[in-house]
């Protein structure tokens, strides 16, 4: 935070109780987990009509949004300990799945993900603490997100590590539609590759743009 000078920016707001105070940030990544410290504030209420939680099972998207704060119990995943399963709480208002798009090939090529919205990977978790963090003690010092007081949207668009450990375009199109729709007012999509070639040349090794 000091390194863009936010305190500042909340000097502005009048302290940290203002910082996105009403904000939806949608996070475009690995998903979000949601039982994390940096995401418990009992103070914040959801908006109405949330929390959502959708998992897209098929290549149709016209499923209904549930639901999904409590357990998987309901929902085909009955030895999922229960804490693991809370995708959606006051803060992260959003939890969207969309693996089963990543795993839509023939059953000899494909392999089995976890469709839920958990982050495997912890990328997405860390872009959203970044966003939207409250005040927690790390490992190594202490840190708070810019907006802290901002709510959070869950978009999973990446599989397992070394097992759907991808993306594809259509799969981030439709994400970033669904938080159009949801009402988010800022996405966050920190997503990459090395660059193997520009529009001008063809690199060997990676090479900037």
């Amino acid at each position: 935070e000091q390194l863009i000078n936010v305190p500042a920016a909340w000097a502005l707001l009048g302290g940290t109780a203002n910082a996105g105070a009403g904000i939806k940030i949608g996070v475009i990544d690995t998903g979000i987990q949601a039982t994390h410290p940096a995401f418990q504030d009992p103070s914040l209420s959801p908006p109405s009509g949330f929390p959502l939680c959708q998992v897209t099972y098929s290549i149709s998207t016209n499923s209904s949004p549930v639901d999904c704060s409590s357990t998987d119990s309901t929902k085909g995943f009955p030895l999922c300990p229960s804490m693991n399963c809370q995708y959606t709480n006051s803060k992260v208002i959003v939890a969207r799945s969309y693996v089963p798009l990543l795993n839509s090939g023939s059953a000899s090529s494909s392999r089995p993900d976890d469709p839920s919205p958990r982050d495997r990977v912890g990328h997405g978790t860390a872009v959203a603490m970044a966003a939207a963090g409250i005040t927690v003690a790390g490992p190594s010092d202490t840190i708070t997100g810019v907006a802290p007081k901002a709510f959070l949207g869950s978009y999973k668009v990446f599989g397992s590590p070394e097992v759907n450990s991808y993306t594809r375009e259509e799969v981030v199109i439709q994400a970033i539609e669904d938080a159009y729709n949801d009402g988010m007012d800022i996405v966050v999509m920190s997503l990459g590759a090395p660059a193997l070639s520009g529009p001008l040349d063809t690199c060997g090794q990676p090479c900037d743009l």
